[in-house]
C-alpha cells in the first residue's frame, strides 16, 4: 500500500507475519545514487511488530580549515530497531531510534534515544 503521510511517504507491504516498509520520498538525486530507507519487521505474538530498520544516506561535513576547509560527501549505512505498535488504514504507531547529532566522517550518531512516532495518511 502506498500511502502519503504528513512530511513522507511510505510504502509498505504485510506478508502473513512479515512488514516491509519502504520510504518513497527520498529525493531523486539520493536515491539515484543509491540512497534508501527501508524496515522488515515480524509480528509477535502480543501483536506488535519488530525488526530492523535499514537505511544508506548521504551527509556532509567539513575537512580542513580556513582556506584549505572543503566540503566532503560521506555515505553513511545504518541499521536500528524498530517496533510498530498500531498499523491501520488511518495510523500508524511505534518506537524508533533517534538522534541529536550525527558524526558525518565516521557515520556514528550520538545522544541515541528510543523515540515514538505516529504516521497519519494526508
Amino acid at each position: 500500500m502506498d500511502l502519503s503521510y504528513i512530511g513522507a511517504r511510505l510504502y509498505h507491504q504485510a506478508d502473513g507475519d512479515y512488514l516491509y516498509m519502504d520510504w518513497v520520498s527520498i529525493p531523486t538525486q539520493i536515491k539515484e545514487a543509491g540512497g534508501f530507507t527501508r524496515s522488515e519487521l515480524k509480528k509477535g505474538s502480543d501483536g506488535k511488530w519488530r525488526g530492523q530498520a535499514h537505511a544508506r544516506l548521504s551527509c556532509t561535513y567539513t575537512k580542513g580549515l580556513g582556506a584549505y576547509a572543503r566540503t566532503v560527501t560521506n555515505w553513511c549505512s545504518r541499521q536500528d530497531d524498530i517496533e510498530i505498535d498500531l498499523l491501520s488504514d488511518k495510523r500508524i504507531e511505534g518506537i524508533s531510534v533517534g538522534w541529536q547529532k550525527f558524526d558525518c566522517k565516521n557515520c556514528e550518531p550520538k545522544e541515541v534515544e528510543h523515540k515514538p512516532f505516529t504516521l497519519i495518511p494526508k
